[in-house]
C-alpha cells in the first residue's frame, strides 16, 4: 500500500507540473544533495551537463538523506546524492522502497589536527593511524551531528569516553576551531579542505565511514527522466575521478549505462538495481 501510494503521489506531482507548465517551458530537473557531495561531486558533473542540455532548468535542493530520499520516492526530486553508515544496501527480493541505489564510494571520517600536534608528529615518522585511545585526553570538535553518535559508539568500544568541545554542522567552522586551539576535529573526507596549518589522518580500524551513492526512482518517467539518467552517469564519472587521500578508503563506483542495470562493483556487491 505504501509503494502504491508513493507511485500515485509521484504521478500526480508529475501531472500537476505538466498542467501548470506551458508546453514551451523548459524541462525542470530537480537534484537533492547533501552539502559535501554538492560541493565535491556535483559541480564537476554539471559543468558539461549544463552546456549540453540548455533546455533543462536545474533546481538544486540541499538536503540530508532523511529528506532527499523521500523526495525522490514521492516525485519531488529526480535524483538524490545521499549517504548511509551501515554498508551498501543489499539487494532484497521484494524490496518496495521504489529507489535504485548506485554506490559512489566510501567516505571515511578523518581526524584533523594542528601540524605540530604530538600525534601528527608521531605519524610523520611512524605512519600508523592513531587509535582513539591515543587521543583519549583530547577535546573533540565533531563536524557532523550524525557522525557524533557513530564515533562515540566506536570510542566506547575502545574504552574511551569522548570529551566534546563542540558538535558543529559546518566543516569550515570545525576547522577554524582546530586552528584556534580549541581541540581536534572529526570530519568526513569529502568535506575536507586542505590548510597549511592542519593535517588530517585516518583513524585506526574499526572507524565510522559513510557510504556515498545516488538514488533514482524506479518509476522515473516524464521529460526529466532521461536528463536525470545522463546526469547520474556524469556523477559516477566524477566520483571515479575524485581522488581521496588513501586508496584503501575508496571503493570504485559502478559504471552507469542508461537503460541498463548498474555493473557490479569490484568489492563484489551489486552496484545497481538495489533498493534503499
Amino acid at each position: 500500500m505504501v509503494e502504491a501510494a508513493d507511485a500515485i503521489a509521484a504521478e500526480l506531482t508529475d501531472t500537476r507540473q505538466r498542467i501548470d507548465r506551458p508546453a514551451a517551458e523548459r524541462t525542470v530537473l530537480t537534484v537533492a544533495t547533501f552539502a559535501g557531495a554538492g560541493r565535491r561531486l556535483l559541480p564537476g558533473a554539471l559543468a558539461g551537463f549544463v552546456s549540453d542540455h540548455p533546455e533543462v532548468e536545474l533546481t538544486i535542493l540541499e538536503a540530508e538523506p532523511e529528506e532527499s530520499l523521500p523526495a525522490v520516492r514521492e516525485g519531488r526530486a529526480d535524483l538524490a546524492l545521499a549517504y548511509h553508515y551501515d554498508g551498501p544496501p543489499p539487494a532484497r527480493p521484494g524490496d518496495r522502497s521504489g529507489l535504485d541505489w548506485t554506490p559512489l564510494g566510501v567516505d571515511p571520517l578523518r581526524v584533523v589536527l594542528p601540524r605540530g600536534h604530538p600525534v601528527a608528529v608521531r605519524c610523520s615518522t611512524r605512519p600508523e593511524p592513531p587509535h582513539p585511545a591515543e587521543l583519549a585526553d583530547q577535546r573533540w570538535i565533531l563536524g557532523c551531528r550524525k557522525s557524533a553518535a557513530r564515533f562515540a559508539h566506536h570510542a566506547a568500544l575502545a574504552g574511551v569516553e569522548l570529551r566534546i568541545a563542540c558538535t558543529a554542522t559546518d566543516y569550515d567552522f570545525a576547522r577554524s576551531l582546530v586552528r584556534a586551539g580549541v581541540g581536534i576535529a572529526l570530519i568526513p573526507e569529502i568535506g575536507l579542505t586542505r590548510h597549511e596549518e592542519l593535517i588530517d589522518l585516518p583513524l585506526a580500524e574499526p572507524s565510522p565511514r559513510r557510504h556515498l551513492g545516488l538514488a533514482l526512482s524506479r518509476r522515473r518517467r516524464g521529460p526529466a527522466a532521461r536528463p536525470a539518467e545522463q546526469l547520474a552517469s556524469r556523477l559516477v564519472d566524477q566520483a571515479r575521478a575524485w581522488t581521496p587521500s588513501g586508496p584503501a578508503s575508496w571503493v570504485e563506483p559502478g559504471r552507469y549505462v542508461p537503460g541498463k542495470k548498474w555493473d557490479r562493483d569490484p568489492s563484489g556487491g551489486r552496484a545497481g538495481g538495489e533498493g534503499v
